[in-house]
């Protein structure tokens, strides 16, 4: 097991009321995942999920682009259903932040942060917090394979419907 939950703290949210915010720390990269989780997680019912590779200038600042409004929306259909869990996923490297800004420059995400997503730590984090069946918030089809590994399951998925107004 390679993940580690090192520290939580509850929040309120104008996406969605109360949240719990957790940190889990990579024992093989020393990198921390932040994850939100609303409500109760009940382990025979499906549970709503977004993995979400952390895009801070889009997250955080509202920049424009096609990631707009994705962590606001999933918070809202979390906290519309009553519970879900939101696994922020962080690949720090030195130079995280000049590639960002590079590729944004340029008007081309950089390859790595579009197609690498870490779902190995994720899945070790979502079975940590007894996610068994999923219905991951997504507007894009992915391959998730080993799922069942961690006793994981995706057995539907929900579209965000974002506004681009």
């Amino acid at each position: 097991h390679m993940v580690e939950k090192r520290s939580e703290a509850r929040f309120n949210s104008h996406w969605g009321g109360e949240w719990k915010a957790m940190s889990f720390y990579n024992k093989a990269t020393g990198n921390e995942q932040i994850v939100m989780q609303k409500g109760h997680i009940d382990p025979d019912s499906p549970t709503l999920v977004r993995m979400h590779q952390m895009a801070p200038l889009s997250d955080i600042f509202g920049a424009i682009t096609d990631r707009s409004g994705v962590i606001q929306r999933s918070m809202e259909i979390i906290a519309e259903a009553g519970s879900g869990v939101i696994v922020m996923l962080h690949r720090h490297a030195s130079d995280t932040f000049t590639r960002m800004f590079n590729a944004l420059s340029s008007g081309t995400p950089p390859a790595d942060m579009e197609v690498f997503r870490d779902y190995g730590v994720g899945a070790q984090i979502l079975a940590d917090l007894g996610v068994h069946d999923m219905i991951l918030l997504t507007n894009s089809k992915h391959s998730l394979i080993a799922l069942d590994g961690y006793g994981l399951a995706v057995v539907g998925t929900r579209a965000l419907d974002i506004d681009k107004d």
